[in-house]
C-alpha cells in the first residue's frame, strides 16, 4: 500500500493555488487514482484554498497537507492567522450568499470538517475514499 504525503506552505496568491492544483492532479494520476476521484480531489483542494485567499489577511500564508494512503485521500488546509466566521453555519445554510464552496467540499468528500481555533485561524479537513485505475500503485505491487 502506498503512503504519500505532500506538505506545502503557500503565499495567499491565486497562482499558488494553480500550481497546487497541478501538483495534486499529477500526484494522483501517477499513483493511479481514478479520473473522477482525481477531479473531485483537485476541486475540493482548490475550493479550500480559494476560501483562504478570499478571507485571510493579505500577508497571510497558508499550509496545505495532502496525503494519499492506500485508497484514502486526506486534505488539510490550515490558515493560522485569520479565522473565518460561522463556517459551519455557512456550510449548512443553502440560502447563504457565502459558503457555497464549503457545500461543494462537503459534496465532493466523504468527510469534511471546518473548524476555527480560539487563537485565530481555520482548519479545513476533508477525506475521500478513492478508486484505483487498472495497474494502479494504490493496490501495491502487482
Amino acid at each position: 500500500m502506498i503512503d504519500i504525503a505532500l506538505d506545502v506552505q503557500l503565499p495567499r496568491q491565486l497562482r499558488a493555488v494553480g500550481h497546487l492544483r497541478r501538483t495534486v492532479r499529477s500526484l494522483c494520476v501517477e499513483m493511479g487514482v481514478a479520473p473522477d476521484d482525481v477531479d473531485a480531489l483537485v476541486l475540493a483542494t482548490s475550493e479550500a484554498c480559494n476560501n483562504i485567499i478570499l478571507h485571510a489577511d493579505l500577508d497571510d500564508t497558508f499550509e496545505v497537507r495532502f496525503r494519499l494512503r492506500g485508497h484514502t485521500a486526506r486534505i488539510e488546509v490550515v490558515n493560522e492567522n485569520t479565522p473565518f466566521l460561522d463556517l459551519e453555519q455557512q456550510a449548512t445554510d443553502p440560502l447563504s450568499e457565502s459558503g457555497r464552496g464549503l457545500q461543494i467540499m462537503r459534496h465532493l468528500c466523504d468527510e469534511a470538517r471546518f473548524t476555527t481555533s480560539g487563537e485565530g485561524g481555520t482548519l479545513v479537513e476533508m477525506v475521500r475514499r478513492v478508486q484505483a485505475t487498472e495497474g494502479s500503485l494504490l493496490d501495491g505491487p502487482g
